[in-house]
């Protein structure tokens, strides 16, 4: 069995978790669910395991120690062609990738991504493929000729269910576990580097990525200011309770 997760690293300043504060990038929370259980189905069946992001050159710090705990193959694909993309353009990139990859049985995907809350790309590549998208999964359990056997959330029932390969899996929860890993892992893994894959590698076209393949624009980004005032409330209690209300229903 072949598995790609497609993985997002987003800005640490996005996950309150102590000890990052050196690194610019983590793995989003929503995808370290799917990598766990890749790599837990790795040790016990033949399967080889890939991470797919499409991400800035500087997040392959955050992405070499997938190869650290074990990932089979970690790919980026980053080029300057691919900025400005929305979830379209992102899974249409993405799409061009995995058919490089060929003869994949499972595309997982975490939820959604923290710093964008989309949950839009992992349906975007399934309708790409033109493959069953299963939500809400929690794991894989096992797999026997071309049915894999997984656990899924759904209307707040937990359910077994058994899907013919190839399909897409969207997983539910999110995690803030750090991967586990020695420094000896790490230090083999950065030595090992990862795979950097752009626009003319995945044969896509320039027109298909980045802002010249979305369909939504981004023509302004303004930080919101919330401007805060202190007011002393005088009188007798009464007095003071009615201003309060008042105050309270503008």
């Amino acid at each position: 069995m072949k598995i790609v997760i497609c993985v997002k690293p987003i800005k640490t300043e996005y996950v309150a978790t102590n000890g990052l504060t050196g690194e610019a990038y983590v793995i989003n929370p929503y995808d370290i669910p799917p990598i766990l259980d890749a790599l837990a189905l790795k040790k016990k069946f033949s399967c080889e395991v890939i991470t797919l992001s499409m991400s800035v050159p500087s997040s392959e710090q955050a992405l070499v120690k997938l190869k650290a705990v074990g990932v089979d193959r970690v790919i980026l694909l980053t080029d300057s062609k691919f900025s400005g993309a929305d979830t379209i353009a992102t899974s249409k990139v993405l799409y061009h990738a995995i058919k490089k990859l060929e003869d994949v049985d499972v595309i997982a995907f975490g939820n959604h991504a923290v710093d964008g809350e989309t949950g839009q790309v992992g349906i975007g590549v399934s309708e790409l493929m033109n493959r069953e998208c299963i939500l809400g999964i929690k794991s894989i359990q096992s797999f026997e000729n071309n049915i894999v056997l997984m656990g899924r959330e759904k209307d707040g029932m937990y359910q077994k269910i058994a899907v013919s390969e190839p399909f897409v899996a969207i997983y539910s929860d999110f995690s803030l576990q750090q991967l586990d890993y020695s420094l000896i892992q790490l230090k083999r893994a950065k030595a090992k580097g990862i795979e950097i894959w752009n626009c003319q590698l995945i044969g896509i076209e320039e027109e298909n990525c980045g802002i010249l393949g979305s369909k939504t624009k981004v023509s302004h980004i303004e930080r919101e200011l919330i401007s805060k005032e202190n007011q002393i409330i005088e009188g007798t209690v009464a007095e003071q309770v009615d201003r309060l209300f008042q105050l309270i229903q503008r």
